[in-house]
């Protein structure tokens, strides 16, 4: 699901050229990632823009979000996960795999 990410940041939630995202997850799978869009397209990369957002959760909720099992705005209210940033909400809310 990690390799969706891209597409959902680039393509669900239309990050605009030089938009930024970081992904800390924990749980099951723990670890940082980093995206961005670069020349057109939203791709993993080692530094992030200055203006990037944060999205931190745990993994399985992540999954659950992305399935529509979960609704992002229950799931802040719960502590559950936690952003920071613009792109990064609109990340959340668009990032559904089965709408």
């Amino acid at each position: 699901m990690l390799g969706l990410v891209p597409w959902g940041f680039g393509k669900l939630a239309g990050a605009p050229e030089g938009a930024g995202l970081e992904l800390r997850l924990t749980g099951l799978v723990e670890g940082s990632w980093r995206f961005a869009v670069v020349d057109g397209r939203a791709r993993v990369v080692e530094e992030l823009p200055a203006s990037a957002g944060l999205v931190e959760e745990l993994a399985f909720a992540l999954a659950l979000v992305a399935a529509g099992r979960l609704d992002d705005e229950r799931a802040l209210e719960e502590g559950i996960l936690r952003f920071e940033g613009e792109w990064a909400h609109t990340f959340l809310r668009s990032f559904r795999l089965f709408p």
